[in-house]
């Protein structure tokens, strides 16, 4: 059985581990592209894209009118801008959604037929 022991860490301990994993995220602006999935409006507004490079999504946090954005294009591939936290390796975990821009759906995109 384990015992909760509150003061099993000290406050230097707490303090170590916090910047242990403040080191362990970078913050950058930059995109993120994917397909928009997962909108939520209930206590924290976010959405999330499925980003095909890293094969994982990618949580999006939205304010202002973003959030009616989101669920317009939900379901569709669009690109994400906006301060972007990923792990030193690059794989991206979070995005704070300055701009979405939706992608032409594939019907929109006029051909090209060589004669």
């Amino acid at each position: 059985m384990v015992e909760e022991r509150a003061d099993f860490l000290s406050h230097k301990s707490v303090a170590h581990a916090d910047e242990l994993f403040k080191k362990v995220f970078v913050e950058d602006h930059g995109s993120v592209e994917g397909r928009l999935e997962v909108a939520t409006r209930h206590d924290s507004k976010y959405f999330r894209v499925y980003e095909s490079v890293w094969g994982k999504s990618i949580q999006g946090f939205v304010n202002g009118d973003l959030p009616r954005e989101a669920l317009d294009y939900f379901g569709k591939r669009v690109e994400v801008h906006g301060l972007i936290r990923h792990r030193k390796n690059g794989t991206p975990e979070s995005i704070k959604v300055e701009e979405i821009v939706p992608f032409p759906e594939p019907l929109e995109i006029p051909d090209y037929k060589g004669h």
